[in-house]
């Protein structure tokens, strides 16, 4: 605990100085030695393994929150979706992982793919299903009610019963949730559902989506729906 309150002074001295040029080298290497003894340097999980257990693999220039809500800018990260950690590169280009239950927010300068600006990832949710609250979901929506992706990767193993080769790949798992008046739960694509969490605006959400000739059945419909339920008074 008492390093990473050391970790957070530092995180926070060094601010300045990441958005405007990166990491400055004599108040990183100070950092870096406290993730080395409060957070562990990245190991590969194998060649053998097809795929990655990122995001993306590629580094890329994000934004960070964190959860004393001091914020940092243009820091280069990519995030483990196995392990459900932020990743960084060291002073010596090491890649290194760190403590969970450190950042908050993450908004990563890319954009997602449905192109409506910056990826934004946050942790900290109640804890629902095999989900922590240190577990890192992609907000699809937010505001009075709050659309959430949860993407985690894990290693499959198969095995041919006739050679006995055996093939390891990273796979993607997702599950939406959504958030509302801090109770959060996983999303079924049905009008009862949808009507039951936003029963305050029952109405207007129904006039919308009779309008709109929505169904309920596909994600993207749903955000919509959420989209629209935020932006109302």
């Amino acid at each position: 605990m008492h390093g990473k309150i050391i970790l957070v002074t530092l995180l926070c001295y060094c601010g300045n100085v990441f958005a405007q040029s990166g990491f400055s080298e004599k108040p990183f290497e100070t950092t870096i030695e406290v993730f080395d003894a409060n957070g562990r340097p990245f190991t590969n999980p194998g060649i053998d393994i097809a795929g990655s257990p990122f995001y993306t693999d590629e580094w890329t220039y994000a934004d960070i929150r964190l959860y004393s809500n001091k914020e940092l800018t243009n820091v280069k990260l990519r995030l483990n979706l196995q392990t459900q950690e932020i990743h960084f590169l060291s002073k010596n280009n090491s890649e290194m992982a760190c403590p969970a239950g450190m950042i908050k927010e993450v908004r990563f300068h890319s954009a997602a793919a449905d192109g409506k600006g910056a990826t934004e990832f946050q942790s900290g949710f109640p804890p629902v299903d095999h989900n922590s609250t240190t577990d890192f979901y992609q907000v699809l929506s937010k505001g009075k009610s709050t659309l959430l992706r949860s993407l985690k990767k894990s290693i499959s193993v198969q095995k041919d019963q006739l050679s006995g080769e055996v093939k390891k790949e990273f796979v993607l798992y997702e599950e939406y949730y959504l958030l509302h008046q801090d109770i959060l739960k996983r999303l079924k694509r049905d009008r009862s559902f949808i009507i039951a969490m936003l029963a305050d605006k029952k109405d207007k959400i129904e006039d919308f989506v009779r309008d709109k000739k929505l169904k309920y059945k596909s994600f993207d419909e749903i955000r919509q729906i959420i989209d629209y339920y935020n932006s109302l008074p």
